[in-house]
């Protein structure tokens, strides 16, 4: 999990990574051109202290309504927990390069 700030709105969110399934069902709707595509993932992926999702899958609308610098920092922490972006990616790698043989 990785906490965000998001000061427009006094505080911050943890973000989870998506789980194949969620990813899976993501890249669907990005292949059908879905244009609620980064509030999804945004929805999906932000969390509280605990873990738990503080958004539904049907909050992607709302979300699409709100200041854009704030649903892209959930987004991109969101995409890149998951390891999805090349930073993800290659955090993934040195995370795996840590383990014992």
């Amino acid at each position: 999990m990785e906490e965000v700030p998001i000061p427009e709105l006094g505080g911050s969110v943890f973000v989870r990574p998506m789980t194949m399934l969620e990813r899976a069902q993501l890249e669907k709707m990005s292949r059908a051109g879905d244009d609620e595509f980064r509030a999804r993932v945004a929805a999906i992926c932000a969390v509280d202290a605990q873990g738990n999702r503080i958004l539904s899958n049907d909050d992607a609308q709302a979300l699409n309504a709100q200041n854009a610098s704030v649903v892209m920092r959930i987004f991109e922490a969101g995409w890149n927990v998951s390891a999805i972006s090349r930073k993800g990616v290659e955090a993934e790698k040195k995370g795996l390069r840590k383990t014992p043989d």
